[in-house]
């Protein structure tokens, strides 16, 4: 990516049908409403990763696997009491989460993706005319960026997502090869360790 000063807003929600939510409510001591990320095209970036960490606790929808967040989040001793669980702090809990968050981070991205009148390909030849005014040539450089970061989202879950499929012994080939190198960072800090857990557990 070249365009790493760009970003990128995304909007993430609770679901009204969760039956968790209650719980989740009581966890947060708050509404469960909606909130924005401002994320960049880095997997291992602070806002890309609570993106992420947010999604994940939303997508729980296991009362045993909320009281295991929320005791891991106690134990770290790094928060006000008073305060509620922060789901941007959400740890890898397990495979099954994971997938799901992927999944979810996908269709966030797609969906924000679909909302552009052009594709980022049509933008990078509109870039090319040199008639182009000041103010236009920079709309569309920054909505081109914002297009990269969301395609550079979706290929990271295309690219990972398959890998939950995977023996772990496979996973740990695959996360060396050039086609997963810019992921690695990810994998290692949460591929495995989830996958060695669930394996162990199993």
């Amino acid at each position: 990516m070249n365009n790493d000063a760009n970003e990128v807003a995304l909007k993430v929600s609770f679901d009204p049908s969760d039956e968790t939510l209650a719980t989740k409510e009581k966890m947060l001591n708050d509404v469960a409403g909606t909130k924005t990320f401002r994320i960049l095209a880095s997997i291992e970036e602070e806002n890309t990763i609570e993106f992420m960490n947010y999604i994940r606790f939303v997508e729980i929808r296991d009362t045993a696997v909320l009281l295991e967040v929320m005791n891991i989040y106690e134990s770290s001793k790094r928060h006000d009491k008073e305060e509620g669980y922060k789901p941007q702090k959400t740890p890898p809990i397990n495979p099954k989460v994971e997938e799901r968050t992927l999944v979810v981070v996908r269709e966030i991205c797609s969906k924000q993706l679909s909302r552009y009148r052009t594709s980022l390909k049509e933008d990078q030849e509109l870039l090319k005319k040199n008639d182009l005014s000041y103010n236009i040539r920079n709309a569309i450089l920054l909505r081109s960026g914002e297009k990269e970061i969301l395609e550079y989202m979706i290929k990271f879950v295309d690219k990972c997502l398959p890998l939950f499929s995977m023996p772990l012994k496979q996973v740990r080939k695959v996360m060396v090869l050039p086609s997963h190198n810019e992921y690695i960072e990810y994998i290692k800090r949460v591929v495995i360790p989830i996958m060695t857990k669930a394996e162990r557990e199993a």
